[in-house]
């Protein structure tokens, strides 16, 4: 089932029921104002114009191969965590970082040493991080946002899958963009990492439902 921004009545039906899924988004909370459109991309997937995980991909033919992962510090025992991706050949590189108790994470795409792009995804909420988690570990195919209440207006992700491997796109409304592909064991043991940091910055008095919106 499709969760789709609630507040967009010219989506037409058939893409609300397609396999793209959203997730991170507050469902009481507030989306963007009506005058705030979605960027052009994702006006034509709302409109069943394109194939938004084959469009990603053939946007971006060539991502590096991000086979190596590094860990600095753990929910529980450090203040600031951070997880390194990074190529064999230590050419392209993604840092996720997080802050104990807190669900917002920071990701940074970096390139030859040399330049390095980042994305704030501090509006995403712990149910909404999780139930993301859930999605892209269920899907088989298909593409997942990880965005918080405001989606497009701030940082976001897309995650599309393809088999054994799934490639990350990076967005920001200032537009800029960065994409990578991830092996099966750097995902889960990335996915093993955001859980904990999610998991540990939950309200202990949360909902469990809330995982299953």
């Amino acid at each position: 089932m499709a969760n789709q921004p609630q507040d967009d009545r010219t989506i037409p039906a058939s893409v609300r029921r397609a396999a793209v899924v959203v997730a991170g988004g507050d469902p009481a909370g507030p989306g963007p104002t009506p005058s705030t459109r979605p960027p052009w991309l994702l006006q034509q997937h709302y409109s069943g114009q394109i194939d938004l995980g084959r469009e990603l991909n053939q946007r971006f033919s060539s991502v590096p191969l991000l086979s190596v992962i590094r860990r600095r510090g753990s929910p529980g025992e450090s203040a600031h965590m951070k997880v390194i991706l990074a190529s064999q050949d230590g050419l392209a590189a993604v840092t996720w970082e997080a802050s104990a108790g807190q669900p917002g994470v920071q990701v940074a795409f970096t390139f030859a040493s040399m330049l390095s792009l980042r994305f704030s995804l501090d509006d995403v909420t712990a149910a909404g991080g999780m139930r993301w988690l859930q999605l892209v570990r269920g899907a088989q195919k298909g593409t997942v946002f990880l965005w918080g209440a405001s989606r497009w207006e701030y940082d976001y992700l897309i995650c599309a899958i393809e088999r054994q491997f799934i490639n990350l796109f990076a967005f920001s409304p200032r537009g800029y963009e960065a994409a990578a592909r991830l092996t099966p064991n750097v995902r889960a043991e990335l996915f093993g990492w955001l859980e904990a940091v999610w998991r540990s910055a939950a309200p202990p008095d949360e909902p469990p439902q809330l995982l299953s919106w």
